[in-house]
C-alpha cells in the first residue's frame, strides 16, 4: 500500500507542477521528508495525509477507503494467527464477539475489492 501511495503522491505532485520543495513547504516539512514519502520509505501521518488531500484536491474518503482495503489483508493474517484465549479469561464472550465482528468487516472489505 505504501508504495502505491508513494507513486500516487509523486504523480499528483508532478501533474500539479509543484516541486518537492514547494510541496514540502505547503506541508510544513523538510524536503527530505517529502522525498521519503514519495520513495515509499516513510508513511504519511494523518495530518500530512489530510494536507496532501487538500493540496491535490483529493477526497479524503477515497484515500481512507484505499488505506482500509489495503490494510485488511494484513489484519486478516493477524486475525488468523490470534493466540488462544486462556480458559479463565473473564471477557471470553466479548473477545469472541469482537473478533467475529472484525472477521465479518474484513470479509466485507475483501468482497468490495473484487
Amino acid at each position: 500500500m505504501i508504495y502505491e501511495y508513494a507513486l500516487d503522491l509523486r504523480v499528483a505532485r508532478r501533474k500539479s507542477g509543484l516541486s518537492q520543495a514547494d510541496c514540502a513547504h505547503l506541508l510544513g516539512v523538510d524536503p527530505s521528508r517529502l522525498s521519503k514519502l514519495e520513495a515509499g520509505k516513510s508513511t504519511p501521518s494523518i495530518y500530512e495525509l489530510s494536507l496532501l488531500c487538500l493540496v491535490f484536491n483529493t477526497p479524503a474518503s477515497t484515500v481512507h477507503d484505499r488505506i482500509l482495503v489495503s490494510m485488511a489483508m494484513t489484519l486478516g493474517e493477524r486475525l488468523a494467527s490470534m493466540p488462544t484465549c486462556p480458559a479463565n479469561w473473564l471477557n471470553q464472550y466479548n473477545r469472541s464477539s469482537t473478533l467475529n465482528t472484525l472477521a465479518q468487516k474484513l470479509e466485507t472489505l475483501s468482497q468490495s475489492e473484487l
